[in-house]
């Protein structure tokens, strides 16, 4: 019985910590961006009853201010396409 199988090993294709590893390295236009791609795939996917609530929930997730200014930038940048 070979007991040094693969099963043991690591395995380089294995994601083995959070997507959001490194998240706060990002710049402030790099975390609205992502709002932005997060609120218009979920749009797409037909996944929103509340465009407004979801970016304040989004952009609080994301440590940024949710003020109404940025939900409106937020929503202005999903529905033309643009960044905020």
């Amino acid at each position: 019985m070979d007991t040094n199988d693969d099963r043991n090993q690591p395995n380089d294709d294995v994601q083995s910590e959070p997507v959001e590893a490194g998240h706060d390295d990002a710049t402030r236009a790099e975390q609205l961006e992502g709002v932005i791609d997060q609120v218009r795939g979920d749009l797409l996917l037909g996944h929103v009853d509340d465009a407004r609530g979801m970016v304040r929930d989004r952009l609080a997730d994301a440590g940024l201010g949710a003020d109404e200014s940025d939900v409106d930038a937020v929503l202005s940048a999903v529905q033309g396409g643009t960044t905020a």
